[in-house]
């Protein structure tokens, strides 16, 4: 990827990589790198059904799709705040990682991610998007 790494450590997507704080402490134990712990588009999907069951009030389907569009945002609206505060906070390269069932969802996750980044991407050193899209 044409990446200059100050370690040869690349820290991959996992619960060590899901907080900044997490990510912080990778950086001074000499992580070169680290790739945020996955968007999973079926972790939304499931917080959905979760809370749809929890309340027989939601079976009209406008509750559901309230649901279904508060949730999705909430969860982006999180990763996208982790991956601001990581441009922020450290000093090595910090990829993004999206991890979705449907190509409709993995473009539209996609797409959330793009839009805050200031450098276009092919001058991009310290952010990079990767897909794990299984569609």
């Amino acid at each position: 990827m044409g990446l200059d790494l100050k370690s040869p450590v690349i820290a991959g997507s996992s619960g060590l990589t899901s907080s900044l704080e997490g990510i912080v402490d990778l950086e001074k134990k000499g992580a070169g790198a680290v790739v945020i712990k996955s968007l999973f588009e079926e972790e939304i999907m499931h917080d959905i059904r979760k809370t749809v069951e929890k309340d027989s009030a939601n079976q009209y389907s406008e509750a559901y799709e309230y649901i279904s569009n508060y949730s999705r945002h909430h969860h982006i609206d999180e990763y996208l705040k982790l991956i601001k505060s990581c441009k922020r906070e450290v000093s090595i390269p910090v990829m993004a990682s999206i991890n979705c069932v449907s190509a409709e969802e993995w473009t539209s996750f996609a797409s959330s991610i793009q839009q805050i980044r200031t450098i276009p991407v092919n001058k991009m050193k310290r952010f990079i998007l990767i897909s794990l899209a299984k569609c």
